[in-house]
C-alpha cells in the first residue's frame, strides 16, 4: 500500500503559486508584448503623476466644458483621461480587465493596439458630443451633462462589446457563475455597465457607455465588411462561452452540473457544464492516472498469487 503523502506546507504552496504566476505572466508578455507595453505605459504614467505631485485630476480628465471652451489648447484631455487614474485600485482593476482582452486581440491578429487607440478617440469624441447635446437641449428636457471622466475603462468596453458584436460572435452566449447563469455575449457588456453603476455609483457612466458604443460601431464595420474581423472562433469576452442560439441547457440543469463538480461525485472527477468541452490535458492526465492506478492494482494482484 502506498504512504499517505504529506500536503506540501503552505509556504511551499505559495511559492509554487508564485513561480507559476510569474512563468505565465512572462509566457503571456512575450507572446503579446504590444498588450504588455500598453500596461506598462498606463502604470508608468500614473507613476509619473505621483512624482509630479499629483496634479488635480480635473486638468487631465475628459471635460466637455473645457474642451467646448478651447477645443485645440485642451484636445489633449482625449488622451490624458484614458492614461490617468483616480488611484492604485482604480488603475489595477482597468489593467486586470485590459490585460486579457487586449493581448487576446493581439494573439487574433495584428492592429490590437489600433483598436484601442481608435476606441479611446471615438469613444472620447462620443462623450464629448454628448456633453455638448445636454448642453445645448432645452432646459425643460433636463438632459444630465457627463461628468470629468478618468480611466480607459470606456475603450476596455469598447473592445468587449467589439469582439462580441463581430461576425463570429453573434450567437456566444456568456456562462456566468459556474454555468447557474447565461447571458447573450451581445448584452453581456452592457449588463456589466449597469451593474457596476449600481456597485459603484461614482463610476462614469457616460465613459463607459460611450465607450461600448464605439465597439458597438467596431462591430458593425466588421459585420459589414468594411474592416477585417481578427477573430477565428465564436467570440466571447472571455468568459466561458457556449453557442448554442438559445443560450444552452437550462438554468437548473446548469446549476446542478455547478454544484457537482469537484463535491466528490465520480471519484473526485471534473463535470463539464452543459455546453462546455471537457479540458483535454485534464482528460489525459486523469486518462494517465487511471492506467497507473490499474498498473498497481495488477502488481498487487500478480504478487499475491
Amino acid at each position: 500500500m502506498d504512504a499517505q503523502q504529506t500536503p506540501p506546507s503552505l509556504p511551499a504552496r505559495a511559492g509554487a503559486w508564485a513561480r507559476e504566476t510569474l512563468t505565465s505572466t512572462a509566457a503571456s508578455a512575450q507572446a503579446a508584448p504590444a498588450s504588455t507595453a500598453v500596461l506598462v505605459l498606463l502604470t508608468v504614467a500614473h507613476v509619473a503623476r505621483l512624482l509630479a505631485g499629483r496634479p488635480p485630476l480635473s486638468a487631465l480628465c475628459l471635460s466637455t466644458p473645457a474642451l467646448l471652451a478651447h477645443p485645440a489648447a485642451q484636445a489633449y484631455r482625449i488622451l490624458s483621461s484614458s492614461l490617468a487614474h483616480s488611484g492604485w485600485m482604480h488603475l489595477l482593476f482597468n489593467v486586470a480587465a485590459l490585460g486579457p482582452l487586449l493581448s487576446r486581440r493581439e494573439r487574433a491578429g495584428p492592429g490590437a493596439v489600433a483598436d484601442l487607440a481608435g476606441l479611446v478617440l471615438a469613444g472620447g469624441l462620443l462623450f464629448l458630443a454628448t456633453g455638448a447635446a445636454a448642453a445645448v437641449a432645452p432646459p425643460s428636457l433636463a438632459l444630465p451633462t457627463p461628468g470629468c471622466a478618468v480611466g480607459i475603462s470606456g475603450a476596455i468596453f469598447g473592445l468587449m462589446t467589439a469582439e462580441a458584436a463581430g461576425p463570429s460572435s453573434t450567437a456566444a452566449h456568456i456562462v456566468l457563475a459556474g454555468g447557474a447563469l447565461s447571458i447573450p455575449g451581445r448584452a453581456y457588456p452592457w449588463a456589466l455597465i449597469v451593474a457596476l453603476q449600481f456597485l459603484i455609483p461614482g463610476l462614469s457612466a457616460a465613459g463607459h457607455v460611450c465607450g461600448a458604443l464605439a465597439g458597438e460601431g467596431l462591430g458593425a464595420a466588421r459585420r459589414a465588411g468594411l474592416a477585417g474581423d481578427p477573430w477565428g472562433y465564436s467570440g466571447g469576452v472571455g468568459l466561458p462561452v457556449t453557442t448554442g442560439g438559445a443560450g444552452g441547457s437550462s438554468w437548473s440543469a446548469r446549476l446542478r452540473a455547478f454544484f457537482q463538480r469537484g463535491a466528490g461525485r465520480e471519484g473526485g472527477e471534473w463535470s463539464p457544464l452543459p455546453g462546455e468541452a471537457p479540458d483535454a490535458s485534464s482528460a489525459e492526465a486523469r486518462a494517465a492516472a487511471g492506467a497507473a492506478a490499474a498498473a498497481r492494482a495488477a502488481a498487487s494482484a500478480a504478487a499475491g498469487r
